[in-house]
């Protein structure tokens, strides 16, 4: 052994081949000796096995084994029945035909039918094999294509209606018109189902959006305009609109007072465009005209008069003696704020001095004899004190009216430097506009009544 191979055989194989030495192998069988091939073909076949043919010999007739009687060219074990068929039970019928006993088509009283179809007389099926649809025997109808003995079959529809009724379409009276539809000529729907809006079969030809046949439909508005706005001529202005691009309108719904769309700018009340409005006096003035009153710098002072907060006059016209506004403190006629005024006699004594005379009864012509300063009875020294008061106070009053008249001409004088006026209010005495109270907002003597408005481009 030389590893797995057997050297010393396989080299008497080769010298076997190489000489061309073959021996046939010997077997007894009943006591004859057999030499031959020990193999057979599948499938096994008595007449070609020569060592079951030998062994098959050995038996008397009648104790064969079955594959000793197998018919040549079968199975083992099979055997041709009449009909030539290995392994069949197979018989010759009425008719003569050689078949498997438990095949249907077996007959066994069977006899040829005018058709000739072996079939047992009685049966149903007896001459109806070459019978037409009427059962006459090698007759010429037949059933149609709809079930009718000897019918017209189906229309020209394809629908199974008997060969005189009036809904029959043949191509006598009808057919298939352009849409693709079965109909007699006569129909009302003839080319109709799939004409356009035109009337004309296929031609595709639809109503569009705007009701109008093969029209174009809405134009970018969305409308049905016979003067269509196209992409070329119009469109969606900056406001929205949907216009021709020479529409006096393009973009002027949405323009403020300047013209420029969405600028938002609008008219105020004084008829300025993007201005500043009245000021809080009620006034057309300019943001930066020095004399428009605002939150900032002044307003409505205490006393219902619109002023600047640094004037003069502010809280000042309804002002007590006191300076307080609306305080409703004057000075007595003794020049006293808010005092007591002449007692019972006349005399500018404070209210808890006891000279002050308040008792009704008392006898004040003896009292103003006995009061004197300086050999001066009482009574002069108070009509002397009393009208130095008074003279101041009217000097006092004129001195501040020629001032206030000297400012309202300056103002006045302003307000034609800065102002076109139109109209003007009544003026005073000397011939100076005034500068009134608000009244609920408005200027009752305002400096300014009309103010010049600036004309929309």
């Amino acid at each position: 052994m030389n590893g797995d191979e057997n050297k010393l055989l396989k080299d008497m194989v080769f010298e076997r081949e190489k000489l061309g030495v073959y021996f046939l192998p010997t077997v007894t069988i009943n006591g004859i000796a057999y030499r031959g091939t020990l193999s057979c073909a599948e499938p096994i076949d008595i007449t070609a096995c020569g060592v079951l043919t030998s062994i098959c010999s050995g038996f008397k007739a009648g104790t064969e084994h079955a594959a000793c009687l197998s018919s040549p060219g079968c199975a083992l074990g099979a055997v041709r029945d009449i009909c030539g068929v290995c392994g069949q039970n197979g018989k010759l019928d009425g008719c003569g035909q050689c078949l498997d006993q438990n095949d249907p088509a077996f007959k066994v009283n069977g006899m040829f039918d005018a058709c000739g179809v072996c079939l047992n007389p009685g049966d149903k099926k007896w001459n109806m094999s070459c019978a037409d649809c009427l059962g006459i025997v090698e007759g010429t109808r037949k059933f149609d294509e709809c079930g009718v003995c000897g019918g017209p079959g189906k229309d020209l529809c394809g629908n199974c209606i008997p060969k005189n009724d009036p809904q029959r379409v043949t191509s006598a009276n009808g057919g298939w018109d352009a849409c693709g539809r079965c109909l007699h000529l006569d129909d009302p729907d003839w080319n109709k189902s799939c004409a356009g809006c035109d009337g004309q079969p296929n031609s595709g030809k639809i109503n569009d959006d705007c009701g109008i046949c093969d029209g174009p439909g809405r134009d970018i508005c969305g409308t049905c305009n016979p003067e269509r706005i196209t992409k070329e001529n119009g469109g969606w202005d900056r406001c929205n609109q949907c216009l021709h691009f020479n529409d006096p309108n393009w973009n002027k719904k949405c323009a403020g007072c300047d013209n420029v769309p969405n600028s938002g700018k609008v008219y105020d009340d004084c008829g300025v465009c993007d201005g500043p409005g009245k000021d809080l006096c009620g006034r057309c003035l300019s943001a930066d005209h020095p004399l428009r009153i605002t939150n900032k710098n002044g307003g409505i002072d205490e006393c219902g008069i619109c002023l600047k907060k640094d004037d003069v006059m502010w809280n000042a016209e309804c002002s007590g003696c006191d300076g307080i506004p609306k305080s409703g403190l004057k000075d007595d006629d003794c020049g006293v704020c808010g005092g007591p005024g002449r007692d019972k006699c006349g005399n500018c004594f404070p209210v808890g001095d006891p000279a002050r005379v308040e008792d009704e009864n008392f006898d004040c012509s003896q009292a103003n004899k006995s009061n004197v300063i300086s050999g001066t009875p009482l009574w002069v020294t108070v009509v002397i004190i009393t009208v130095s008061i008074c003279s101041l106070a009217i000097f006092g009053t004129l001195c501040f009216r020629a001032r206030e008249q000297r400012v309202r001409r300056d103002v006045d004088s302003l307000l034609k430097q800065y102002l076109p006026l139109e109209d003007t209010n009544e003026v005073n005495e000397n011939g100076v506009g005034g500068i009134g109270s608000i009244n609920n907002g408005a200027a009752e003597e305002g400096l300014v009544t009309k103010q010049p408005v600036e004309k929309p481009l």
